[in-house]
């Protein structure tokens, strides 16, 4: 009885404690400390929602791969609560009660704010990236260039970056 109280115990308390949070969290206290030599920031991008304001406090500090990252993961989990485009950037909400995920919406309004406090043509560049950076587009970095095959797979969109303005283009 005492170990079926034990692990019941431990069940609950694995199951709120936000793993992939302290994971993020613990990773990059770790690398800012000089304790870890390499931080792999596709993994933590690779994480939960939980993950997501850890990746965002990377990126403001100026990390290249975390902005990148974070493109990446703006562009493929959070398309259905933010509208991006070149432009603009706003939360939509599609009212559906049974769809809420408290992790993902304090995420969603994380990177909300993010961009926020982006000047213009930050937000330009986060808009544009977070739309090109999926995971349905091949990148090839040595041309850093993005491809995406049509549906009928007969031809590709390319979109290339232009480094006068930093924005992908489609070519």
């Amino acid at each position: 009885m005492a170990f079926f109280v034990f692990c019941s115990a431990l069940l609950i308390a694995i199951s709120y404690s936000n793993v992939d949070a302290r994971i993020a969290d613990y990773n990059i206290k770790a690398y800012n400390n000089h304790t870890l030599e390499n931080l792999d920031v596709g993994n933590i991008a690779d994480l939960s929602d939980s993950a997501v304001p850890y990746l965002i406090s990377l990126a403001k500090s100026g990390n290249a791969d975390a902005q990148e990252e974070l493109y990446r993961v703006v562009g493929n989990n959070y398309h259905d609560e933010l509208v991006l485009d070149l432009k603009t950037i706003k939360i939509k909400s599609n009212g559906d009660i049974r769809r809420f995920n408290y992790s993902h919406t304090i995420a969603a309004n994380a990177i909300y704010d993010y961009y926020l406090s982006l000047d213009e043509n930050g937000a330009k560049i986060f808009a544009n990236h977070s739309a090109i950076a999926d995971y349905d587009k091949y990148y090839y970095a040595d041309e850093d260039t993005y491809c995406k095959m049509s549906d009928d797979s007969y031809s590709e969109t390319t979109y290339k970056l232009n480094k006068a303005t930093g924005l992908y283009e489609k070519q």
